[in-house]
């Protein structure tokens, strides 16, 4: 008849197998360490390490390539009109578009300048036209 005793041991030491000798036991909640006490990744843990560092890379590459907005207009002077009945864009694009201009330039320049998503225009919205 063979008498089991149980003694405390510390987590470092189970992963380090001091009783035994040996690796640590893969079982859940086991770390598998080497005999030097560094960390040993399974074949799921390197790739997952690759993926990680793959992503990490590019995004650091996306950090460092960006471009940053630039205008190239300067500062312009607008100003603003509230919508009357009967107004459309093209009216107030014809308003600013120089003499022989192309008017429908102008309407694209005041969706863009307008964050419009259309050229249709409500009665009492208020738009912001640049001054001539």
């Amino acid at each position: 008849m063979s008498a089991s005793v149980s003694m405390p041991v510390s987590s470092k030491q189970f992963a380090m197998g001091a009783r035994s000798g040996k690796r640590g036991s893969r079982g859940q909640g086991a770390t598998p360490a080497s005999a030097s006490g560094r960390l040993v990744l399974t074949v799921k843990g390197k790739v997952t390490a690759m993926v990680l560092a793959g992503c990490l890379l590019v995004a650091g590459a996306g950090l460092v390539m960006s471009d940053q907005a630039r205008s190239d207009t300067g500062v312009q002077e607008v100003t603003s009109y509230i919508v009357q009945p009967g107004d459309t864009l093209w009216t107030y694009a014809s308003m600013v578009t120089p003499q022989g201009g192309d008017v429908s330039r102008g309407v694209d320049q005041l969706m863009e300048l307008n964050s419009l998503n259309s050229p249709s225009l409500q009665v009492g919205q208020r738009i912001i036209v640049p001054k001539q």
